[in-house]
């Protein structure tokens, strides 16, 4: 797999943040489609994805529990584990009956292009809502 597209590798993500420049390092794993039922019925459907981020390359890095469900805009926080594990909060995959947690633009943006490379759907963006490029993920 290229370098430009194996986001598994270590990347420096720049952003700005109430007037200041921050700069982390972040990588994604275990990038993929999921789909599981829904508390009161139905389905949930969308994507998964295991975030690393670091304030510094080499150091153990925070551990996000991702998704982005169908028709969604953004990227939402299901679970959070600090560097040496300990969870700051853990959801199920797709939880939004809970209060959630989103991500700067910038890490945001990184998923997105993890999954275009990765052609897991058909349209994903910055307020873009979420399309697969079927009707059922793969399981």
């Amino acid at each position: 797999m290229s370098h430009e597209t194996d986001y598994t590798q270590l990347r420096a993500v720049q952003f700005e943040q109430d007037g200041d420049r921050h700069t982390v390092y972040a990588s994604v794993h275990d990038l993929e489609r999921r789909s599981e039922p829904e508390l009161f019925g139905g389905e949930r459907r969308g994507l998964y994805a295991r975030l690393h981020v670091s304030t510094q390359p080499g150091e153990r890095p925070t551990v996000r529990h991702m998704s982005r469900l169908v028709g969604e805009q953004a990227w939402v926080v299901d679970g959070e584990f600090a560097p040496n594990g300990f969870p700051r909060h853990n959801n199920g995959f797709g939880a939004r009956y809970l209060r959630t947690h989103g991500l700067v633009v910038e890490l945001d943006k990184l998923l997105n292009n993890a999954v275009l490379a990765q052609e897991l759907a058909v349209e994903i963006g910055i307020d873009t809502p979420l399309v697969l490029d079927d009707e059922s993920p793969e399981d």
